[in-house]
């Protein structure tokens, strides 16, 4: 093959000096279709996962060299088609797309591709994102990461583009079938900014927490990502294990995280996906978004556990709640997750509004010096006190290391708006809050001043 494609003026390997080169021919297209079909994907895919320091990536369509000028277009779609699949894998990539004739007959109307490294570049797994890096997108997003048991191998499919396939795929699928795709966690050059926890859980440790709905912020726990920033996120937290329970994840409803599970059952082939956790991971990102199970067999949200004796088989197609009866355009199975400010071009919150503010949790214990809120109008109270009389009360920042005013406190039962973090519910006491206007996601620290008495810190992470 390789002299045949040379000979007609294809790519050369090592054509120049600096790069090695590989190449591959993707799979026969079907007559004049020039869209890439789910193996081709996974052709592609595989060539990318091959080569994880390559530069360039060269898409040829091919042309029999006697037939119709007109085929040109055809075969150069494909490759077009070829390389911006490739670039959605890898968008550090340096892609090309071009058609060329052949005169070997067997290899008319297909792809070759064209992926070159720079030599002297050792094999190694990109960096690995042991923290999260500073978001070069704002406001909501899926924070995607690769969570490792104590007691199992280290695959690198944060590194290898096993998860950026999923996150493509899923959000593919959203686009297709709702019109609509997450904002993904992206580093400043583009790339995913896949997160990765070498993990002191166990696999049976993990299967335990998975099957029986256990608390899932131990996962993140004594880890980078277990503090909020100044985006909300969903840890979309991808583990190489089967289903637990015929569970293949589970997600915390109107959470931050979610869990999918990518071995055995859980993986493969289904509903017209190359990797059925493609599917997981977006299902378990809308019960984060308050969207419960739903009846209609079928539906992303459907569940036999819920629903059971009414399932839906792999090889058939699932849907977003077409009719709109429960979550699109509808709030019967949680919220209408059109109108939320979750999606790409408008995952931003309103400056405008009321924020909200709740504590941060571990092991469901309340962490009494970080709060988190929205971005708008926030009403800061103190931590935790209520007083039966209030005679003073100062809120104060810390900036540049010294404490400063910023605003005399108004008492109230609702120091923080609402009882969802606490409230004075004595008839004669109350607390000082004061509401202040927070544009953009930040950091900031707090403390209050209440009857001549300086109150313990605290942190707010004011979330876009």
């Amino acid at each position: 093959m390789v002299g045949l494609l040379f000979a007609t003026g294809l790519p050369l390997a090592s054509a120049a000096a600096e790069y090695s080169a590989e190449q591959k021919t993707l799979a026969s297209f079907s007559g004049s279709v020039t869209t890439l079909t789910t193996k081709q994907e996974e052709q592609v895919f595989a060539a990318i996962k091959a080569n994880p320091n390559a530069e360039k990536f060269i898409c040829t369509g091919i042309r029999y060299y006697d037939q119709s000028m007109s085929v040109n277009i055809t075969v150069r779609k494909r490759a077009k088609a070829a390389c911006e699949y490739a670039l959605k894998l890898n968008p550090n990539l340096s892609t090309w797309f071009q058609n060329k004739p052949t005169q070997a007959r067997s290899y008319a109307g297909k792809v070759l591709l064209t992926i070159k490294s720079p030599k002297g570049v050792a094999e190694t797994p990109s960096a690995r994102g042991i923290e999260d890096r500073p978001d070069a997108v704002a406001g909501f997003q899926i924070k995607p990461i690769y969570l490792k048991p104590s007691d199992a191998v280290d695959t690198q499919v944060d590194t290898n583009g096993t998860i950026t396939a999923s996150l493509v795929e899923g959000q593919d699928m959203l686009q297709a079938k709702l019109g609509l795709a997450f904002e993904v966690d992206r580093r400043s050059d583009g790339v995913f900014d896949i997160g990765f926890i070498d993990s002191p859980l166990t696999k049976a440790q993990i299967k335990d927490i998975v099957g029986n709905g256990g608390n899932l912020s131990r996962l993140l726990q004594g880890t980078p990502f277990q503090r909020p920033t100044e985006n909300r996120k969903i840890y979309s937290i991808f583990v190489e294990l089967p289903s637990v329970n015929d569970f293949c994840g589970i997600g915390q409803l109107s959470g931050s995280i979610s869990v999918t599970l990518m071995q055995g059952n859980c993986a493969g082939p289904s509903h017209g996906l190359r990797e059925s956790y493609s599917e997981t991971w977006v299902h378990e990102a809308f019960h984060n978004l308050g969207v419960a199970h739903v009846p209609d067999r079928c539906d992303l949200m459907s569940s036999t556990y819920d629903f059971p004796g009414n399932p839906c088989y792999s090889n058939e197609e699932t849907f977003i709640d077409p009719e709109k009866r429960y979550y699109r355009g509808a709030s019967a199975a949680g919220p209408d997750i059109t109108l939320m400010n979750v999606w790409r071009s408008n995952n931003r919150l309103s400056a405008s509004g009321n924020a909200s503010c709740d504590w941060t949790y571990v092991n469901s214990v309340a962490q009494k010096d970080l709060v988190v809120c929205s971005i708008g109008q926030a009403m800061i109270g103190p931590r935790d006190f209520c007083w039966s009389s209030i005679s003073s009360s100062t809120l104060q920042e810390l900036k540049a290391g010294s404490w400063v005013n910023v605003g005399k406190g108004t008492a109230s039962k609702l120091p923080w708006r609402t009882k969802k973090m606490w409230s004075c519910d004595d008839p004669s006491s109350v607390a000082p809050s004061l509401i202040i206007g927070v544009p953009v996601g930040i950091e900031r620290d707090f403390r209050w001043i209440v009857n001549g008495r300086t109150l313990d810190p605290f942190t707010v992470v004011f979330q876009n």
